[in-house]
């Protein structure tokens, strides 16, 4: 056998510093080479479909976490006559300039950079205008303002008060009842 190398530094013996139990936790959790680290952009589903990218998770709940309530929001929305958005743009404006629309309007946009839901607003605003345009893709109809304040208050509806959310659906709550929505 060849001869070993000698010790760099201190050995144990002569006052080397071992780890601590917060430093061995740290060199136990890392994984050890040629060991695949844990990725935020890829990760395996429990199903054992695959592995989903970032993008796939976002391309699946574009409206954030109650997606599926915004979807069937703009599907009863489409669905009403000319008559419901009529009454709805009214009640809209009926309410835009208060001080109790301007303090949920505030909180709305102050909860949506908060949470993080910005991609979320400004995806729901596509489908909103194409709705409101029709297929010709003529002007807007007035209820557009108020569609999309109902449409954002259900994208942010963890993150605003329930008066605010209330203030802002209120011009569709009889129209489209969020409880006829369904679960998140």
């Amino acid at each position: 056998m060849g001869a070993r190398a000698p010790a760099i530094g201190p050995t144990a013996g002569e006052g080397a510093r071992t780890p601590g139990s917060s430093q061995r936790e740290k060199i136990t959790a890392r994984p050890s080479r040629g060991q695949p680290r844990a990725s935020f952009r890829a990760t395996t589903c429990r199903s054992g479909i695959g592995a989903l990218s970032l993008r796939a998770i976002m391309d699946a709940l574009p409206y954030g976490p109650h997606t599926r309530i915004v979807r069937r929001f703009l599907q009863r929305f489409a669905a009403l006559d000319d008559a419901q958005w009529l009454t709805a743009a009214a009640a809209f404006e009926a309410l835009e300039g208060t001080r109790t629309f301007t303090a949920a309007e505030t909180a709305l946009a102050t909860a949506v950079e908060r949470a993080g839901l910005a991609a979320a607003r400004d995806a729901v605003v596509g489908p909103l205008l194409q709705i409101v345009r029709g297929a010709d893709g003529g002007e807007e109809h007035p209820v557009a303002a108020a569609a999309l304040g109902a449409a954002l208050a259900l994208v942010a509806a963890d993150s605003i008060a329930e008066r605010d959310f209330d203030t802002l659906y209120g011009p569709f709550a009889a129209l489209v009842p969020v409880e006829g929505l369904g679960p998140a």
